[in-house]
């Protein structure tokens, strides 16, 4: 897995091993600016759309969650319940 800088963001784009975008990391600055969250965001393999997964202060947890959401979305599906 590799992350990609979204450039003039505070964003990334998170790559399978075979380059293919599996999801998204949005940075997010809280509690006047001291603390860094970060938000998920994973595409669903077979629908192909962006689903919102969480927002932790940990962004390896993050990054962790995109790969197990791509793995096993259903795992997921409390998170993509206005899909249908």
């Amino acid at each position: 897995m590799n992350v990609r800088k979204i450039p003039g963001q505070q964003a990334w784009t998170v790559h399978d091993d075979d380059g293919a975008q599996i999801g998204r990391l949005v940075e997010k600055k809280m509690g006047k600016g001291h603390t860094t969250f970060w938000s998920a965001f994973g595409i669903h393999p077979d629908l192909g759309i962006e689903v919102p997964l969480e927002l932790r202060a940990d962004r390896e947890q993050r990054l962790a969650t995109i790969a197990a959401f791509r793995a096993d979305p259903d795992a997921y599906r409390q998170h993509w319940g206005w899909i249908r």
